[in-house]
């Protein structure tokens, strides 16, 4: 059993009842796929749901099972996406003045900023918005989020003297006509996690037959740059699945039985993983 805690459709955080067991939170940050009323789109959306990681929430929401926290949200990536950096503004999309700093590393030089202008090569929205109704979104929708986020990494860390945080994520099978892996592990090139950690994960999937990668092509987010500090015990990891593993690409369709298989493994390897960290959780606690 297990209770949420929601927030304006922003975040939703699952805990088990009976209180968390082990000092580890998932998250899935991109598998909504609600868009408000007011951007309105210049595509279908079925083309914002190609750019979400649909089903990961479904894929990892069995944690809470186990004694463990998840948190995702509804909110499409497309609208306000949690993963990047606040200030990473598209100023294309601005009407008027935007007189705030400007993140100048991010992506919204490509349309897929904070709040997305393109995706896929398509136009989102043609509406632009003023600085205020630009910071009020951020306000609403991406500051509830990492509130939680950080608020629940922070009572791990009180209750365990360590945190350790799954992002969830699914990609597509290819990347510039390449074949993915099944999965890749990423952790910005060894900054945001323990490396033993990191391989204890890759060698559980391993176990499953599953083919793994490491920090190629993806490397990790804001959300691994904000909360990965493995020198104070807050370790950040993120996994991409690989879609092909679980649904149609084309139809955005689950393969029922490849799911329930995919699942399933997922079950047992983050149950290996929870187990693991709440017996080094509870060893140190001992030992001081």
């Amino acid at each position: 059993m297990s209770h949420s805690l929601s927030l304006n459709r922003s975040a939703f955080l699952c805990k088990p009842e009976d209180g968390i067991s082990a000092p580890l939170l998932f998250d899935s940050p991109h598998s909504g796929t609600h868009i408000p009323n007011d951007m309105p789109l210049a595509c279908s959306h079925n083309h914002v749901k190609s750019v979400a990681d649909l089903y990961v929430d479904n894929l990892f929401e069995h944690v809470t099972e186990q004694g463990m926290a998840f948190l995702k949200t509804d909110i499409s990536r497309c609208y306000v996406d949690v993963n990047r950096h606040i200030d990473d503004i598209d100023i294309h999309m601005v009407d008027g003045l935007w007189s705030a700093p400007i993140y100048t590393k991010g992506r919204a030089k490509h349309g897929y900023g904070v709040i997305y202008r393109t995706a896929r090569g398509e136009r989102l929205t043609e509406t632009k918005f003023t600085a205020e109704q630009i910071k009020e979104r951020l306000g609403q929708y991406y500051t509830p989020y990492h509130d939680v986020l950080k608020d629940t990494l922070d009572s791990l860390h009180a209750q365990f003297q360590q945190a350790y945080l799954i992002n969830c994520h699914s990609m597509p099978s290819r990347h510039s006509f390449a074949r993915l892996p099944d999965i890749v592990l990423s952790d910005r090139n060894g900054v945001t996690c323990a490396p033993d950690f990191l391989h204890f994960v890759k060698t559980l999937f391993e176990q499953k037959g599953y083919k793994v990668a490491l920090n190629h092509p993806y490397q990790g987010g804001e959300i691994l740059r904000r909360y990965g500090q493995p020198t104070h015990n807050r370790h950040a990891l993120q996994i991409e699945i690989n879609r092909a593993l679980y649904m149609n690409e084309e139809s955005l369709k689950k393969k029922e039985t490849d799911f329930k298989a995919l699942k399933g493994d997922l079950r047992d390897i983050t149950f290996e993983v929870g187990k693991t960290l709440q017996q080094d959780a509870y060893t140190s606690l001992a030992a001081d």
